[in-house]
């Protein structure tokens, strides 16, 4: 799996840090191997991260191809099987919160806004 920091990771979706001390929300970017990921949306992670800064420690974003994604995940996606259209889903603390279809930054703002974990502080 890719972390969107370019960090390369092996590991499959359900290993997404979800054992931190504070709630944490894993964007991914399931993708056909062959597609590649959302280069489009991708350059847009930054500024999600500027515009939710207070929680600038509780959210991440990685990039994971078909054959990294479990099966339970990718039988249970809302919208069929991955296609060449861009697909991300959301976790927080490992349990899928949404999924959304296609490259829209606009959803994936209000689902990061909606689902994304509270400070403590």
């Amino acid at each position: 799996m890719k972390k969107s920091t370019s960090k390369t990771k092996n590991s499959s979706v359900s290993d997404t840090p979800s054992s931190r001390s504070s709630s944490f929300i894993t964007g991914v970017d399931t993708h056909l191997a062959w597609c590649g990921r959302c280069e489009s949306m991708e350059q847009n992670y930054r500024s999600l991260f500027l515009e939710l800064n207070e929680n600038f420690d509780r959210m991440e974003f990685f990039s994971a191809p078909e054959e990294y994604v479990p099966e339970d995940i990718l039988a249970g996606l809302k919208f069929g099987p991955l296609t060449c259209k861009p697909r991300f889903l959301l976790f927080v603390e490992g349990q899928k919160m949404d999924e959304i279809d296609g490259a829209d930054l606009t959803m994936l703002q209000a689902s990061l806004s909606k689902h994304i974990p509270k400070d403590d502080d």
